[in-house]
């Protein structure tokens, strides 16, 4: 009897042969999100966005009530057993930084008691697991047995009461010899020497006080708004001077550049053939550090940055001493400022023009300075004779109005920028 399996018709699949279902991994659920929790911390910060209305830049006297209530937004600070460290205060709010001896909680500012400081060490321990240690897998040696060199055991060490940073050596200081198949002693290599360090006793320790909260020695005060005021006016007061001098004296010039001060100027001229070797009406003026048409051999060592006072004072009188700013007292500026933050100083951009009053020539200068003030350099602030506001970057550029037209019109008023007295 044939007890064979039955063939199989055609057009028939075996159940083997049927698409098996996909199976998806089940993934591990995200952990929820952190909720924000109380902190334990010795510094921050506190910001104050309710500015008070005598506080508004636009109002007059803002200055001293901006200063009245930082001073008293710090004394409550104080009284809470902080000690303010910073102050910045700008048209949209204050902010106070501060630190504390102990540890206080971030939200309210208070301080921890015995309870807190053990709990908060409890929801460390739990939020951070303790690091797992993981050994590589070390393969069996190939070698025979009787070729490895055989280690002396350590010695035991005594018990020390007194804890280090450094580990205790788990060898002893003389080092072993290990004795090979053949029964030759291998001689050990020179010791390395090693540094002893002593270990003192927590008690011996000299422990630092914890700062007075009551000293204002480090306590800075900054007023963002102010202090671009401050400067627009300074800026202004250098512009005055800038002009004055430069008609009477340009050599006084010198202390109107910081140390580390850059100074370049070109003249903008149409453009020429190289046949053509008359001056032009800038060229009157200054030499032709750079222009429009391509470099030649001729080309002033002008060219290069100035990049110190002397080199600097120097380019400027070369300039043509014809040429003056003020005419009868009055002169043609537009300028405009913009501070710059953290302390950066103030860009002051200005248009004016200078005539040579012989031959009834004018010409136009527009100049851009990068200004800060002179102590807050180090170097600045020791030389003696600088002036209050100083001058980073100088750029200049002239034009001949015959070639270019006038950029200030005649509508304009005369500005007086001489200083009365």
């Amino acid at each position: 009897m044939d007890v064979s399996a039955p063939k199989r018709r055609k057009g028939e699949t075996s159940l083997s042969g049927l698409p098996q279902p996909k199976r998806i991994k089940k993934e591990e659920p995200d952990s929820p999100p952190l909720l924000p929790q109380r902190l334990l911390v010795t510094s921050g910060s506190r910001r104050y966005a309710d500015v008070p209305a005598d506080c508004r830049k636009a109002l007059p006297g803002f200055k001293r009530a901006r200063e009245t209530w930082s001073k008293k937004e710090a004394e409550v600070l104080k009284a809470m057993g902080l000690k303010p460290v910073r102050t910045f205060i700008r048209e949209d709010g204050l902010v106070i930084d501060w630190t504390s001896s102990v540890p206080v909680w971030n939200d309210t500012l208070q301080r921890a008691g015995p309870d807190d400081l053990a709990a908060a060490m409890n929801r460390a321990s739990e939020t951070i697991p303790p690091p797992r240690l993981k050994f590589p897998k070390t393969e069996k040696p190939t070698a025979p047995a009787s070729t490895l060199p055989v280690i002396s055991p350590a010695r035991p060490k005594p018990h020390v009461h007194l804890s280090t940073n450094t580990p205790a050596p788990r060898r002893s200081v003389t080092p072993s010899v290990s004795e090979s198949a053949s029964g030759q002693l291998e001689q050990p290599g020179p010791a390395k020497k090693r540094r002893v360090t002593e270990v003192a006793s927590l008690d011996d320790i000299p422990r630092a006080a914890p700062p007075s909260l009551s000293t204002d020695e480090d306590y800075v005060y900054f007023d963002a708004d102010a202090d671009a005021e401050e400067l627009y006016e300074e800026a202004l007061k250098f512009l005055q001077r800038f002009i004055g001098t430069f008609d009477e004296d340009r050599s006084d010039l010198a202390s109107a550049y910081s140390c580390t001060a850059m100074f370049s100027y070109r003249l903008h001229e149409p453009l020429r053939s190289d046949a053509d070797s008359t001056a032009t009406g800038a060229e009157k003026f200054a030499s032709r550090p750079a222009s429009r048409n391509p470099p030649d051999s001729n080309m002033h060592a002008a060219l290069a940055v100035k990049q110190s006072r002397l080199d600097i004072v120097s380019a400027l009188l070369s300039f043509s001493s014809k040429y003056k700013f003020l005419v009868d007292g009055k002169t043609n500026v537009l300028y405009d400022m913009q501070y710059l933050e953290d302390k950066q100083g103030l860009l002051l951009i200005c248009y004016a023009e200078i005539t040579d009053q012989q031959e009834e020539h004018r010409l136009s200068l527009d100049q851009s300075f990068v200004l800060r003030r002179k102590e807050d350099d180090r170097e600045d602030s020791a030389i003696a004779g600088l002036w209050p506001v100083v001058a980073v970057n100088h750029q200049l550029t002239v034009r001949d109005l015959a070639q270019f037209p006038a950029q200030i019109s005649g509508s304009q008023h005369p500005v007086n920028l001489l200083q009365d007295g």
